[in-house]
């Protein structure tokens, strides 16, 4: 029996309440998001028109930045959305944008969509800045280890490039690329908390105290919207 007759005979033998019920948390889960990021979307031009400077930190997690409007999905959020689909808000509406280590969660396409949808949200001088683990920092130290001798270095790199769920790993050729494809000009590597827009200044909330060697893990590019 398929899954929505099998759901038509439950209705049918429990009501829906019942139903509901008996289904399993993992089950009810994607409704309840989908629940949530409806509700998020219609009210998000409302949240996004009274923020003033209007600055989103995008798949914010649990470090939520002041001072912004943070979105994520699975986390709580001023805006619970799907950052896979495209964002419910007009063009020419967002005066900066941030997103620390997610880009590298979804697949490249997806990537690319997502940079697409900042350039589109962002108004004329708007700035993005994006932060994600840094693929030539792995394949150099990929290539030192082998100098030095070590052993598994092929799982060494397999861990660092796949830990946490990772998806894509960007270096900074692919990245700006995605940025220079999205219309977005002056497309530069920055330094941690350092932007040529005051707002995304001092963003890098779990760099602050790090090593250089935790700092030279982690690749930082933005720019801007031309106008």
């Amino acid at each position: 029996m398929s899954v929505l007759g099998r759901w038509r005979r439950s209705v049918g033998e429990r009501g829906v309440a019942g139903t509901l019920l008996h289904l399993p948390a993992a089950a009810l889960r994607p409704l309840g998001l989908a629940v949530l990021t409806r509700r998020s979307a219609a009210r998000a031009p409302q949240i996004i028109a009274a923020a003033d400077p209007c600055v989103l930190n995008l798949g914010c997690g649990p470090e939520r930045l002041p001072d912004c409007v943070n979105v994520d999905l699975y986390f709580p959020a001023e805006l619970r959305l799907d950052l896979t689909r495209p964002l419910p808000l007009p063009d020419a509406c967002v005066d900066a944008i941030v997103s620390q280590h997610f880009i590298e969660h979804v697949p490249r396409a997806t990537g690319e969509q997502l940079i697409a949808e900042c350039a589109r949200v962002l108004r004329p001088g708007g700035w993005l800045r994006v932060a994600t683990p840094d693929l030539e920092w792995m394949v150099r130290r990929y290539l030192q280890d082998i100098e030095h001798g070590d052993a598994d270095v092929a799982d060494a790199l397999n861990e660092r490039m796949r830990a946490h769920d990772h998806v894509h790993i960007y270096d900074f050729a692919a990245l700006a690329g995605l940025f220079a494809r999205a219309g977005l000009a002056d497309v530069h590597r920055a330094a941690p908390q350092e932007s040529e827009c005051a707002w995304l200044r001092g963003r890098e909330s779990r760099l602050a105290g790090a090593s250089p060697e935790e700092v030279a893990q982690h690749l930082i590019v933005e720019g801007h919207r031309a106008g």
